[in-house]
C-alpha cells in the first residue's frame, strides 16, 4: 500500500514541476494535466480497495469493537 501512496505522491510532484516550467511550451497541456491526475486518482481508489479489503467485517468483530467501547 505505501508504494502506491508513494508513486501517487510521486506523480504529483513531477507535474507539479512540469507546470512551473519557465518556458511554457513546456509545460504540459490542460489535457496532459488531466490524464495525470485522473492516473493518481485511480492509484487512490485503487489503494482504498485493498484497504477495505483487508478489513474484517465478520459480525463478531464489530460486536467485540462495540462492546470494548463500554468497559
Amino acid at each position: 500500500m505505501g508504494a502506491r501512496f508513494s508513486r501517487g505522491a510521486l506523480e504529483v510532484a513531477e507535474l507539479t514541476l512540469k507546470c512551473l516550467e519557465v518556458d511554457p511550451k513546456k509545460r504540459p497541456s490542460m489535457k496532459e494535466v488531466l490524464k495525470t491526475l485522473e492516473i493518481i486518482s485511480a492509484i487512490k481508489m485503487e489503494t482504498m480497495k485493498e484497504e477495505v479489503r483487508g478489513l474484517d467485517f465478520s459480525p463478531a468483530k464489530f460486536w467485540l469493537r462495540s462492546s470494548e467501547q463500554y468497559e
